[in-house]
């Protein structure tokens, strides 16, 4: 709609043009037919031109700034915002660009510059300013404040229930496993209690909330925290409301005080958990994980003995290990914390080898000596490598290195309890992936009922999880700690039930959740795998099979599928179809997925339903098992039978790029070009560079297509 006299000015002052700046009304309209057709560049030297005679004009900053933005001029808009937010410090306009500006560098900085702007809004918010939420959102969650984010997000979905995208923001974000099902629990701010002689105040510290103004509110309930010492949900407000201003301090702080308040002891365990993930070291057991540099005087002598020793196995050089433009190593060893045994005969937990660290033989360089580098090593493995070095490469050392000095640099810090809980075994040749799998759970199980009880942390004060066990003032911390490792390492429950560490520290074990009293919608996430989906009727297991998919809670949606591919009630239903494919999905045992795809596949012909989709996922899973004849025939079986069917050609060019067999643009990958035999001599030569993909002619005959050997 053409700009008139009548419409609101640009600049965000509130007022029609005809009462804010009348005289402009002219150079306004031609600026907006300029926008109209997309001249931006002649539009900001107008806006420019303009601000020359009047330089204040909330209008042409307002036009200046997102023209500059517009035109990507990053650095230009900021400063010109800067003008703008000086000149005009409460201007709706001059905070949303501020707040759009700054959402490209410091998200709490463009979180502040947005919540002023919606305050100043009042009831009716601009473009701009919604424009803002967006990017203030996305810039919080890359920034990993999922509280704050996730409250822009349900604000923005909430005021323009037609806009798919925030909708779609925020269950990508639900789904994400990078966050923790513990943060997915989104506890509303709970009203005051009707017979409490503090309403009145509390109704008055919320009302802000209307207009977004979550700073005031924050402030209010926390000057009538000491006023109120009866009813614990106060701090639960506190917390969410903190959470929403990206206070990650202020939150932890009052998560900590709810948790100690009069409350049942699982909702004092997840908040403690929760408190805890929302730290930069949630169990306070940091560790330096280091390079260690030794100089060397001999690296023939030491490569050659490098070679000889069983605890080094030689690999193959990656490239991604060293600097791009570097020289690279002369030779790259895996160092293991034991000797390789001769065969996978006999391996467990107590024999087979784990990896220490990386090491990198480099010879001497223009601006370098000679030098032996172990990357990727714990603080707790430093000795057991400087020894092995000092005892294997001796007088091949050089400089103070024989004396037993070492250059150590730290690369990253993580938690020694995750880096306990991520064994990295190594077999010999002859080791199968079944064995390596089955070593790994197990170790798994060691490190979590063995070693992980004896390890100091922070949390804790700096004593282990065994020390505490039986001290009820440790009791919430110590819980809300084990809460803590399954949901860093969800994949871990697959294998291990943490129940049986709770027993192992003689805590309160965790039994089956009753959905009579709290019903599955309002569950928190992180319990959806302890309801009995034996005892669901099957709506409410329909219910929570597609809860737990939103959320991605990854062992609730095993159990449910489980028990939804067992009833016979649910036979020609979609949900009994999408449970075999989520099956197949998690199943880490590619002989066992391919039982429950067939089993999948056999639900969907007696539904009358296409099997593309079971042959589309069948193919990666004969990669891994190495069939690869199988993969041919399914693949020339897709082109005769399915190719047609929407979608399939897409999927099928897809999944064979993902495998490394198709590059981008339709043609053989390099590698799969020289590990294809050539035709035998009776038949006649394939044209040079045929591959038969998705969307090219019709598929048929004898056409040759790579696939993985």
């Amino acid at each position: 709609m053409a700009i008139d006299a009548y419409s609101l000015c640009p600049g965000g002052t509130g007022k029609k043009i005809k009462f804010c700046c009348e005289d402009s009304v002219g150079e306004l309209q031609k600026i907006d037919q300029m926008l109209e057709g997309e001249q931006f560049l002649a539009a900001l030297k107008h806006v420019e031109d303009l601000l020359e005679k009047t330089p204040d004009k909330a209008c042409l900053l307002s036009l200046k700034t997102m023209l500059l933005r517009a035109t990507e001029q990053h650095e230009a808009a900021k400063q010109s915002a800067a003008v703008f937010l000086e000149k005009h410090p409460e201007n709706v306009m001059a905070l949303a660009e501020s707040a759009i500006l700054a959402s490209a560098e410091n998200s709490r900085v463009a979180l502040e510059k947005l919540m002023a702007a919606m305050v100043a809004s009042g009831h009716s918010m601009s473009a701009r300013v919604y424009e803002a939420i967006s990017a203030v959102a996305q810039s919080l969650l890359m920034e990993g404040h999922w509280f704050a984010a996730r409250s822009l997000l349900q604000l923005q979905a909430a005021i323009n229930p037609q806009d798919p995208r925030p909708k779609t923001s925020l269950m990508q974000a639900i789904r994400s496993q990078r966050i923790p099902l513990l943060l997915k629990h989104d506890p509303p701010i709970a009203p005051c209690p009707p017979d409490a002689p503090w309403k009145a105040r509390f109704d008055e510290a919320v009302a802000p909330l209307d207009r977004g103004d979550w700073g005031a509110v924050e402030q209010s309930l926390t000057a009538l925290a000491p006023d109120v010492d009866d009813w614990p949900m106060l701090w639960r407000n506190i917390a969410t409301l903190r959470g929403w201003k990206a206070d990650v301090p202020g939150c932890i702080e009052a998560l900590g005080k709810y948790s100690q308040c009069d409350i049942p002891q699982e909702e004092a365990v997840e908040t403690a958990a929760v408190g805890m993930l929302l730290s930069e070291d949630p169990l306070g057991d940091l560790c330096d994980v280091l390079i260690l540099t030794w100089s060397l005087s001999d690296v023939e002598k030491l490569d050659i003995a490098l070679t000889q020793d069983r605890s080094v196995v030689k690999v193959p050089f990656d490239p991604a290990t060293v600097e791009e433009g570097s020289p690279p190593p002369k030779s790259t060893y895996w160092l293991l914390d034991r000797p390789m045994p001769e065969n996978a005969e006999g391996l467990n937990t107590e024999t087979i080898p784990l990896l220490i660290g990386q090491m990198m033989l480099y010879g001497k360089q223009t601006d370098r000596e000679a030098r032996l580098e172990v990357l990727g090593v714990q603080a707790g493995n430093v000795e057991a490598a400087k020894k092995f070095v000092a005892e294997l490469a001796g007088d091949a050392l050089a400089g103070d290195a024989l004396a037993g000095e070492l250059k150590q640099d730290v690369m990253v810090q993580t938690s020694a309890s995750m880096a306990m809980l991520s064994p990295m075994c190594r077999g010999p040749e002859d080791t199968t992936p079944e064995q390596i799998g089955k070593l790994t759970r197990d170790a798994l199980g060691d490190a979590i009922l063995k070693r992980w009880p004896e390890t100091a942390l922070g949390i804790l004060d700096g004593k282990t999880p065994r020390q505490v066990a039986a001290d009820e003032t440790y009791r919430v911390k110590l819980l809300g700690a084990i809460l803590v490792l399954q949901s860093l390492s969800p994949q871990l429950e697959t294998v291990l039930d943490f129940n049986k560490l709770r027993a192992e520290l003689g805590l309160p074990e965790l039994g089956p959740v009753d959905i009579a009293e709290t019903p599955i919608m309002e569950l928190p996430p992180i319990r959806l795998a302890r309801v009995a989906a034996g005892e669901l009727s099957d709506e409410d297991l329909t219910r929570a099979y597609r809860i737990s998919m939103a959320f991605s809670a990854t062992v609730a949606l095993r159990t449910f599928a489980k028990e939804i591919v067992g009833r016979p009630s649910f036979a020609g239903k979609d949900e009994l179809l999408q449970a075999y494919e989520m099956l197949v999905t998690v199943e880490e045992d590619p002989h066992k997925a391919l039982e429950i795809l067939e089993a999948g596949r056999h639900e969907s012909d007696a539904a009358g339903k296409s099997s593309a989709m079971w042959d589309l996922r069948e193919i990666p899973l004969r990669v891994v098992a190495g069939e690869t004849e199988k993969v041919i025939a399914i693949i020339q079986h897709i082109q005769t039978e399915h190719i047609r069917e929407e979608g399939v050609a897409d999927a099928l060019r897809n999944l064979l790029i993902q495998m490394g067999v198709m590059q981008p643009d339709g043609t053989p990958a390099p590698e799969m070009m020289a590990q294809q035999p050539g035709p035998p001599e009776t038949e006649p030569p394939a044209e040079e560079g045929k591959l038969w993909t998705p969307g090219s002619d019709e598929p048929g005959g004898e056409k040759k297509l790579w696939t993985p050997d």
